[in-house]
């Protein structure tokens, strides 16, 4: 027979224990507090805000985006130095007196001759130029911020599911721990003849699988701290403290 109170498990497999001995102690285990497993309790938003601002100093793509503004601030300048670009300047040489005429009209060249072209073309394209880097430096920024939010928010969940693993993962070492020690009490009620063989097989059976149950919680601890690893880019217990429990707590 099992008997579940308070989440704790009893295995009563002689049914020839008086049943005031039962109730006197379920009255005793009445008294003893059971430590709250809430995964609201273990948040900590003092370390959540650390795992943010670490993700957003060393997450690689975060200086991607602020390198795109750094290069929308470098458009802005040269498209503002296109002001220059329709003026073309343009000078001539003679080292010493020379004519030069067609027909019978002759002009006289000496020494430096300069001369200024201006394309109003390209005079008018600048001031759309300009706007255009700026508006690229806007799209920049707001898509920089559009994905710091999400990096927050990414952070959060893995950081909550962090905290469910390792609640889970509690949980599981502390009902492996309470089945191994049972274990021992059952072979010895075994040896006395208490227990039958097939009772003790089947509670075998189950301290086995309260094992295999630890191990997969253990994978998903260690696969949600490697999740949060890849955003703040250095190892957890570097920027805070998870503490697991062990089955004495």
């Amino acid at each position: 027979m099992v008997v579940i109170f308070k989440n704790r498990l009893f295995y009563c497999m002689n049914l020839k224990i008086d049943k005031w001995l039962i109730l006197l102690a379920v009255a005793m285990l009445w008294c003893i507090p059971v430590k709250s497993q809430s995964m609201l309790e273990e948040v900590s938003y003092e370390d959540l805000e650390t795992l943010i601002n670490t993700a957003k100093e060393n997450y690689p793509k975060i200086h991607a985006m602020s390198k795109q503004v750094d290069i929308a601030n470098v458009e802005i300048t040269s498209a503002k130095l296109g002001w220059f670009k329709p003026l073309s300047i343009m000078y001539y040489y003679t080292p010493s007196w020379s004519w030069a005429g067609t027909d019978d009209r002759f002009f006289m060249f000496n020494g430096f001759q300069f001369g200024i072209m201006l394309n109003v073309g390209t005079l008018l394209q600048t001031p759309s130029e300009i706007k255009k880097a700026k508006l690229f430096k806007d799209f920049a920024e707001l898509n920089g911020e559009e994905y710091v939010l999400s990096l927050t928010k990414e952070v959060k969940n893995r950081y909550y599911a962090l905290i469910g693993a390792k609640n889970m993962l509690n949980v599981r070492m502390k009902a492996s721990i309470d089945a191994a020690t049972l274990q021992k009490d059952m072979n010895f009620r075994y040896q006395k003849g208490e227990v039958s063989f097939e009772d003790l097989i089947k509670y075998n059976s189950d301290v086995t699988q309260h094992s295999i149950d630890r191990i997969i919680a253990e994978q998903d601890y260690l696969t949600s701290v490697a999740n949060l690893e890849e955003l703040i880019g250095v190892p957890l217990d570097t920027v805070i403290k998870i503490q697991l429990h062990n089955g004495d707590n």
